[in-house]
């Protein structure tokens, strides 16, 4: 594909899409190498498996004989999954190499190479020509991506998606829910605040995530910085900014991210041109549901927040 260079790192070779230095290369994600192994391990953590993993397996089904666009692909668990199901060709990118890495590995340990390649890359950079695929999958991407670079995600998005093309576009909401497994919220509160007691101002990420694994009864949490630098837990929503610097604490890493509201979402996929077929937020309709799954599931257990709050917005888009 043209934009794509080819080199040797760690004795792996690698695709790498040719980029200008954006903020997005400054700013993007890094879990690192735990993060990576945890990103393996947990995939989207017990909250995913049950409101998104479903909704991916069911779109996923539907790539056969199509060519698949996979945006921030990880270790590219939905790119073999989309050849597995028979799609001609799966094309995934992610701004981390070490995901690269070990998507890599995966996938010819699968015997898959023939049919899927990942590669290190931005998602406002898409290497490819004019409507080229028939689906493509954004699964919690555009969070990553600071102002200028997240509109760049759904024009980029539309450019590469044919005519009668469809995407998913998933996004984390109720950003001001404290999700957890289901230890009592004072409990957790009271974690919480100890926990954030012992960083300093302005904290950097790793130490950030590093102090957080204190906190492993969080299940999804988000936190910013007030002007003095002082990390706290968001619980409403004015309390930030669109475009801010958030930090998100998943079940096996916390993640510097950008806060983009739904209406931000609905927005960009407007003026890129893309249609909402649906939105999908699942969620407990009450607390019998709830207790029934916690039974079913002991090891991953679910909060009280997980009723009545979705974790995850799904956007089903078609080209307009």
């Amino acid at each position: 594909m043209s934009g794509v260079i080819t080199i040797k790192s760690n004795n792996t070779i690698l695709n790498y899409i040719k980029i200008p230095n954006t903020g997005h290369l400054k700013t993007g994600t890094d879990y690192g190498k735990n993060g990576v192994d945890g990103y393996i391990k947990n995939k989207h953590g017990p909250d995913g498996a049950l409101f998104l993993d479903p909704h991916l397996d069911d779109f996923l089904r539907k790539t056969q004989n199509k060519k698949v666009l996979d945006i921030g692909c990880g270790v590219g668990p939905c790119s073999i999954q989309a050849a597995l199901y028979g799609a001609e060709k799966v094309i995934g990118f992610d701004i981390q190499e070490l995901m690269i890495i070990e998507g890599q590995k995966l996938i010819r340990d699968k015997g898959l190479a023939d049919r899927v390649t990942l590669m290190v890359g931005d998602a406002s950079q898409m290497p490819s020509k004019d409507e080229f695929f028939h689906a493509a999958i954004s699964v919690c991407v555009a969070c990553n991506l600071p102002n200028g670079i997240f509109e760049k995600h759904f024009q980029e998005l539309a450019r590469v998606l044919n005519q009668e093309g469809e995407a998913l576009i998933i996004a984390p909401t109720s950003l001001n829910v404290l999700f957890t497994d289901g230890t009592e919220e004072t409990h957790v509160l009271e974690c919480i605040h100890e926990v954030l007691a012992q960083l300093p101002l302005f904290p950097k990420t790793d130490l950030i995530n590093e102090t957080f694994k204190q906190l492993p009864q969080v299940l999804s949490a988000t936190f910013a910085q007030n002007e003095q630098g002082k990390l706290f837990l968001v619980r409403d929503l004015n309390e930030i900014k669109e475009g801010q610097q958030i930090w998100r604490k998943l079940p096996f890493v916390t993640v510097p991210n950008f806060y983009h509201s739904d209406a931000s979402y609905l927005k960009e996929l407007q003026d890129a041109n893309l249609k909402i077929d649906r939105i999908v937020k699942h969620h407990f309709v009450n607390e019998d549901q709830r207790q029934k799954f916690n039974e079913e599931n002991p090891l991953t257990p679910l909060g009280k927040a997980y009723i009545d709050h979705p974790p995850f917005a799904l956007y089903y888009v078609k080209k307009d």
